[in-house]
């Protein structure tokens, strides 16, 4: 059964259920006994709800095959960073795109990239605890840097490229984490590939697509082939 499918399965079972407890206290005669029913209707019916809206707004993600490629060149990026972990990476990820939001708004990064590209980047991983993550604009060149700022290049190497469509711009971060989830736990052990995060583990790609009324960007992981016999197999182009 599908996650989309148990979803709507578990809801009407809750709604369901929600409608037997309605009944029961509406035939019930005491009053503290109908009071007991009818809260257990009414937790069933926020379950169900809060299904449903979780359904609307996230639903579940594409697990699709990505597209392998080597990126012909290194990315260049301006912006902000912070160290963040599993615990904190979406109040970091808030507060971090405040900060990114003010160096915006003050204009301070040149020689922007044409069309417009913005990064969002993982790296310096010490285990799944803590990593360097990093927001900012793509440039043509790190001659420049502003004051407070951080620069980074994203290496040319090579990347699987998943798409990434949330279903509405309020479920970006649940959308990319179940992403991520279902790329290091389903398609990285059943492929030929293994993570390569000797100089970033992913960054996200985002771009005017981002920007429309169903977004999308393209979430890069770092990769190599698994070892066979004891060596590498280099990457085809």
């Amino acid at each position: 059964m599908s996650q989309k499918n148990f979803g709507r399965l578990a809801a009407t079972l809750f709604f369901i259920a929600a409608a037997s407890f309605f009944i029961v206290a509406a035939i019930i005669g005491p009053l503290n006994q109908r009071t007991v029913w009818m809260i257990f209707g009414g937790v069933f019916a926020v379950l169900a709800a809060a299904i449903l809206l979780f359904e609307a707004l996230v639903g579940g993600i594409e697990k699709v095959e990505p597209t392998i490629i080597n990126l012909d060149e290194p990315i260049k990026m301006i912006g902000v960073s912070t160290r963040t972990g599993m615990k904190t990476i979406f109040k970091d990820a808030a507060s971090l795109g405040q900060e990114y939001k003010k160096l915006k708004d003050a204009n301070l990064i040149r020689d922007k990239k044409e069309p417009w590209g913005f990064v969002a980047v993982s790296k310096d991983f010490q285990g799944e605890e803590s990593w360097e993550y990093l927001m900012g604009d793509v440039v043509n060149s790190l001659d420049f840097v502003p004051e407070g700022c951080k620069s980074f290049e994203i290496p040319a190497m090579t990347y699987a490229v998943f798409p990434i469509r949330p279903k509405s711009k309020l479920s970006w971060g649940i959308t990319i984490g179940l992403t991520k989830k279902y790329i290091f736990t389903e398609w990285l052990p059943n492929s030929k590939y293994e993570s390569d995060n000797s100089i970033l583990g992913d960054f996200e790609y985002h771009d005017q697509r981002s920007l429309a009324k169903r977004p999308e960007i393209d979430l890069y992981i770092a990769i190599k082939e698994k070892p066979q016999n004891g060596k590498f197999h280099a990457v085809s182009k």
